[in-house]
């Protein structure tokens, strides 16, 4: 099932993204 595979992959990379995201938006909340 490769589109299974693919939709997989795109979802962990979003996560990944987000949290790289997060993180810095919680750092730049710290230093105000």
């Amino acid at each position: 099932m490769p589109s299974m595979s693919a939709y997989f992959e795109s979802r962990t990379n979003i996560d990944y993204v987000g949290q790289r995201f997060i993180k810095r938006a919680n750092m730049a909340v710290k230093m105000i």
